[in-house]
């Protein structure tokens, strides 16, 4: 017999699923390591045994029951046989660390309880419906629920917002289990063509539990993720289903990963999730960061998540399909790789240890640093050379740095020649990232009217005006010595970086280029 639950005001389940008092709802939660554990469905297995389903529920930093936080529910996939919800822990807590409320749910599957993948749409719409109607315990707005899956997962994500029927009896169907928008890794999207999956177990219901035979005009809008090779459910089917939305006026994206096959977007590493092993995982999310905010989900993401995306897919490319990419670093002495003058120590600065970066992160791209950098020289004499010395490289992306040198010429002289290096790039349709000035440690820091300060001031108004990336490499020294550092160590004397203050620019650098 089925049972939904319902949270009672200001009640919520513990973490290993015993009943207690939740925290009042006024009171922020920090988001956890752990989800919380929510029942929200008694029903039974194929021989009548009781089952008790569970939503594993992570809430991002300052929740409060009082909250209206754009949620998501995720499906693990498995084939409707197995699976648990654990596999999407890792995009759960990515999207709460950015302010969602982020859910795994549980459902009945053939190898654990014996049941039909029929039961398995049903206890999605189950989950959805409860999330629903309990946003105001769950601190979610009930306009601003979506729903995410993997392969068999993304199916069920599909059909709560597609497929009719396959209610669980005795359900209020009045509560809509449709979401606002759905967020597919190689889903199961076609169960009725040959080349689909599932249309023998699914048998008579095959087109109805079909998502891209139930496209219809007004569906929620949906981004799609799946790998060109992938042997389980061909790429074929989710072509399809963008076709089939585009064609009603429904929004729907669909990105290709380049030889990949089924399983994918998993992260390799899950000890580690900051690995470079998930790159493919972090781009994803990074992706989906955007879709949501376009949806009004989540606020932008920052500039430099997105601002050399196009870059980035050229440098995820691999053989025979990717290419050269040029990374040209202008500018004075610090890029240049000087140490203690007259000594230069190229493997230790900047662009060096970018490069490197670089090639970490995409170990399939063929990239150059081009450093043009000139000891002494200031940004007019590197704008004078800015055609001839650096554009004739066609960069893929520039970066300029001359603050340092500037004070010797003044705010208004050093914005013209920024500007005329920005606009030749903007131009061009080059990007274009600007880097505040290191330290020195002749500078009285102190002093916000300093000239270093005013130089880095000016350089930020450059980029927010313009629109362009950012490295504030003098906010990161700043932030050393704030925590307890001192500037001795990142300096090689009183105006050159060491090797760590070179290592602190090239982490906030490789910021720029999405995994």
């Amino acid at each position: 017999m089925l049972k939904l639950l319902v949270l009672a005001p200001l009640v919520l389940a513990a973490v290993h699923g015993q009943s207690g008092p939740a925290a009042p709802a006024a009171a922020a939660q920090s988001a956890a390591a752990e989800p919380e554990i929510v029942l929200f469905k008694e029903t039974t297995d194929a021989k009548g045994d009781p089952v008790t389903l569970q939503l594993e529920v992570f809430k991002p930093e300052g929740w409060a029951a009082t909250d209206r936080r754009a949620s998501v529910v995720f499906f693990f996939g498995g084939g409707w046989m197995g699976g648990t919800p654990a596999q999407f822990h890792p995009q759960s807590r990515a999207l709460a660390a950015r302010g969602m409320v982020a859910i795994c749910a549980e459902y009945r599957v053939e190898r654990r309880h014996g049941t039909p993948p029929q039961d398995c749409v049903r206890d999605a719409k189950s989950a959805m419906r409860f999330v629903r109607a309990n946003a105001g315990v769950l601190g979610v707005d009930p306009e601003r629920i979506a729903a995410g899956g993997g392969s068999a997962g993304g199916h069920l994500a599909a059909a709560t917002a597609l497929v009719e029927g396959f209610d669980e009896e005795g359900e209020d169907v009045s509560i809509s289990c449709v979401p606002a928008l759905l967020m597919l890794f190689n889903p199961v999207i076609d169960t009725f063509a040959a080349d689909g999956y599932g249309a023998k177990r699914l048998g008579d219901d095959a087109r109805a539990m079909s998502p891209v035979h139930q496209v219809r005009a007004g569906q929620p809008p949906a981004i799609l993720f799946h790998g060109t090779k992938d042997g389980t459910v061909p790429i074929a089917a989710a072509r399809r289903f963008r076709r089939a939305a585009l064609d009603v006026g429904a929004i729907c994206e669909l990105h290709e990963t380049e030889g990949a096959g089924h399983g994918y977007f998993n992260p390799r590493n899950r000890a580690d999730i900051a690995s470079s092993e998930n790159a493919v995982f972090h781009e994803h999310v990074d992706r989906m960061e955007v879709f949501l905010a376009e949806h009004g989900f989540l606020p932008p993401p920052p500039l430099r998540r997105t601002y050399l995306e196009p870059l980035a897919k050229e440098l995820r490319r691999k053989w025979p399909r990717n290419r050269t990419v040029n990374v040209v670093v202008h500018g004075h002495s610090v890029p240049a790789g000087y140490a203690r003058t007259p000594l230069v120590k190229t493997a230790d600065s900047y662009p060096m240890l970018l490069h490197r970066g670089l090639d970490e992160r995409y170990p399939f791209a063929p990239t150059n640093v081009i450093v043009t950098a000139i000891g002494g020289e200031n940004s007019e004499s590197g704008a004078a050379r800015f055609e001839k010395e650096v554009l004739c490289h066609r960069p893929d992306v520039v970066t300029i740095d001359y603050s340092l040198n500037d004070r010797r010429i003044g705010l208004a002289r050093a914005e013209k020649a920024w500007r005329s290096m920005i606009e030749a790039c903007l131009e061009r349709d080059v990007p274009v990232i600007l880097l505040t000035p290191t330290s020195d440690t002749r500078a009285k820091l102190d002093d916000p009217e300093d000239p270093l300060r005013q130089h880095a001031r000016q350089v930020r108004d450059l980029a927010a005006e313009y629109g362009i990336g950012l490295v504030d490499s003098l906010a990161a020294f700043d932030a050393h010595v704030a925590g307890g550092g001192a500037l001795d160590e990142l300096m090689s004397q009183v105006n050159h970086p060491s090797r760590l203050g070179h290592e602190l620019v090239a982490r906030a650098m490789l910021e720029w280029f999405p995994r």
